[in-house]
């Protein structure tokens, strides 16, 4: 599954998958679906640290921002720690931001039990951005809406923040 993965030979990885246990290449190929039957089996697997190289799967991202985004989220919603450091001590979401992984990196962050306002709950996800919500988004297709949609979540996003900072500096 290693060589698949590196080589990014996904037909070679989709015929190892059903016999893999390998959750860190298959979150780095986006094998959602056999991760999904692997954490329901042992859920423990989603913080699996790997014997040789001291990571977990939330550090085995894919390298495409949204694809990486799409996997942390699974991978938190399946119980991933973003609070574990890997042989290096760096977080899950320190290592995505080194990798350019800026929506995965906050994804992470958000998760975190001590992020301001995060809920304490395993598992718990932020919303995704309006602009991320499958619903709005149409493949192959430009929509003339989403742009503002964007900009306007932007802004309600970075008032809420700024609400939020204001009222934590008054406490």
């Amino acid at each position: 599954m290693g060589f698949a993965s590196h080589f990014a030979q996904r037909e070679i990885a989709a015929l190892l998958a059903p016999m893999s246990r390998d959750v860190w290449n298959l979150a780095h190929l986006g094998m959602r679906e056999r991760l999904r039957e692997l954490f329901d089996a042992e859920p423990t697997l989603a913080n699996a640290v790997h014997a040789r190289l001291g990571f977990t799967p939330l550090f085995a991202l894919p390298d495409d921002e949204d694809e990486a985004a799409d996997m942390a989220t699974f991978l938190l919603t399946h119980g991933a720690d973003a609070t574990v450091r890997n042989s290096d001590g760096l977080t899950p979401e320190k290592a995505a931001r080194q990798r350019g992984l800026i929506e995965a990196a906050d994804l992470m962050r958000a998760a975190k039990p001590e992020a301001v306002g995060a809920s304490t709950q395993p598992g718990f996800i932020p919303t995704p951005p309006l602009w991320r919500r499958p619903e709005l988004v149409r493949l192959g297709q430009s929509d003339p809406g989403l742009d503002q949609v964007k900009e306007d979540a932007q802004t309600d996003e970075r008032r809420q923040a700024d609400d939020l900072l204001t009222r934590t500096q008054s406490d």
